[in-house]
């Protein structure tokens, strides 16, 4: 019986569901954020930890979607993606955070 359910759930095209999906983002997001690493390695890591844990076939399909446009408007893409599977007024502020245009840095006179 457990090997009928699995072979169901491989024919499924994956076991997660997008919204399960969805709130990976999210959680890797939140973990990258407490991270002390430059933000370029933080992108890096978090698309490592991401691609790793995606089970659902239109996630998958929409994270690698959004790597074909700028970071400013990937979140967007993203919520849009969601919205179109069903997974409506999804949020996701750390990510929202992680792809937010970085200001530069001043340093106070001194």
């Amino acid at each position: 019986m457990r090997l009928i359910s699995l072979l169901l759930c491989l024919a499924l095209a994956g076991c997660g569901s997008p919204a399960d999906d969805l709130n990976t983002i999210c959680e890797e997001a939140q973990k990258s954020l407490a991270m002390d690493v430059p933000a370029e390695q933080r992108a890096a890591m978090l698309a490592k930890a991401i691609d790793e844990r995606l089970e659902s076939a239109p996630i998958k399909q929409a994270w690698g979607a959004i790597w074909t446009v700028a970071p400013d408007q990937r979140y967007k893409l993203l919520q849009t993606s969601a919205a179109e599977i069903g997974v409506d007024n999804w949020q996701c502020p750390a990510l929202e955070k992680v792809w937010a245009p970085q200001q530069p840095q001043t340093h106070p006179p001194g």
